[in-house]
């Protein structure tokens, strides 16, 4: 987010100078970071919902686990593609960063519904306990 904020601060003074060069320049940079970051995020996006299909009890619906690795895999693929310069569909590397976000907060309400109920009935002062310790 830093980067996303950094970027909208620096690129619109230097789309009004003279010379397009530091625009172009600049530009460029933000699209190849964006774009190589799809590769680690597909990676991770994969690793994360096969473990969950995979799962004596998984937290997804499984056609919302395999949606989310086909989603990774479009991420890594296009992330791939654009930093080697083999195919460049920037359509495909910022819908799979939304998409791949839409999986993700399934999970994560998902992972609290299921935990929100214990958490909720346990002492204040065991969560705190237990989140000081290391390894909890």
């Amino acid at each position: 987010m830093l980067f996303d904020s950094s970027m909208a601060v620096l690129l619109p003074p230097l789309a009004w100078l003279s010379d397009p060069g530091p625009f172009l320049a600049l530009k460029g940079w933000f699209d190849f970071l964006f774009a190589a970051g799809n590769v680690p995020f597909g990676l991770g996006a994969i690793a994360v919902l096969v473990a969950d299909l995979r799962s004596g009890a998984p937290v997804l619906p499984r056609a919302a686990d395999l949606f989310g690795i086909a989603v990774g895999g479009v991420a890594l693929a296009s992330g791939l593609g654009y930093v080697t310069g083999a195919v460049v569909l920037p359509p495909a590397i910022g819908l799979t960063v939304t998409l791949g976000c839409a999986v993700f907060a399934a999970l994560g309400v998902q992972i609290a519904r299921r935990e929100g109920g214990a958490v909720a009935r346990a002492p204040v002062a065991a969560r705190l306990a237990s989140a000081a310790r290391p390894g909890a």
